[in-house]
């Protein structure tokens, strides 16, 4: 069940579906933004990525009209392709009732958090670690064999299963078993 004084902005970053270039991002928000604040959409679409961050930091400045408060979920920032999230992507003074929340996969945040994000400390992050953790190299062996014929005999090739574990650092979420 919605509540009506609680707006939801939710942005998935994929490489996979192309929302993943900062020009389709702040785009994006930017617009949402600026309906809910009851205001017609400026630009073209040939407005430059940095005016539309500009757009997305005013509007996230400003409280939501008759007292509504706003969530806004960007979804699998480690998927970014040519920006980077850190301290400058938000205003680090938000109206209250504005809330944002980044994720990532675990070993992205961790990789984030050394690259600048630790800013935002004391002003309610909070990292959350699941408890997936990287393949081994047997792991990923174990999964080509679970795949059954014929990708099970990949599983026996040591070569094919270093590059894998090159390819994919172990990380779960890019090695699996899809079954059909």
């Amino acid at each position: 069940m919605g509540r009506d004084d609680v707006e939801v902005i939710f942005f998935p970053v994929s490489i996979r579906f192309r929302t993943n270039l900062a020009s389709v991002v702040f785009a994006s928000i930017a617009a949402r933004l600026v309906a809910l604040h009851g205001h017609p959409v400026p630009g073209t679409p040939d407005t430059s990525v940095e005016i539309w961050r500009g757009i997305m930091a005013d509007y996230l400045s400003r409280p939501l009209p008759e007292g509504r408060r706003l969530l806004v979920i960007l979804d699998g920032v480690d998927e970014a392709a040519d920006w980077e999230p850190g301290p400058d992507l938000f205003p680090f003074s938000l109206p209250l009732g504005i809330r944002v929340v980044l994720s990532a996969r675990y070993l992205a945040v961790i990789q984030m958090s050394l690259l600048g994000c630790a800013a935002w400390n004391g002003i309610g992050v909070a990292w959350h670690a699941p408890g997936v953790t990287s393949l081994s190299r047997q792991g990923i062996a174990d999964v080509l064999t679970r795949m059954g014929f014929p990708l099970d005999q990949l599983g026996k090739r040591v070569d094919i299963v270093a590059e894998l574990y090159r390819l994919s650092k172990g990380d779960p979420l890019l090695v699996t078993v899809i079954r059909g």
